[in-house]
């Protein structure tokens, strides 16, 4: 995602199209990962912002987990339309 687009509500939108979708595949779970380098420290504490919880660490880059049962999608003016991929989106 384009630094441009942080801040705009844009990766709420599409973390709330990823746990639909994850939610409708039976997951319970989400997990991210955060490799640091020189060039993405902006988005150091990305998933802490997005509700993430620090899990752990594998080879020393930290693991972020979601609990979808807990995850409440937040109501926003945007959202993501995957149509163009030949499906329908997943409903908010």
């Amino acid at each position: 995602m384009s630094c441009r687009v942080l801040g705009r509500r844009v990766e709420e939108a599409c973390l709330a199209h990823l746990v639909a979708a994850a939610r409708e595949a039976g997951a319970r779970e989400l997990i991210g990962r955060y490799q640091p380098s020189s060039k993405n420290g902006m988005v150091k504490d990305h998933y802490r912002k997005l509700g993430f919880l620090l899990a752990g660490e594998a080879e020393r880059c930290p693991l972020w987990r979601l609990r979808l049962d807990e995850f409440i999608i937040p109501k926003l003016e945007i959202a993501v339309d995957d149509r163009t991929l030949g499906k329908e989106p997943v409903p908010a």
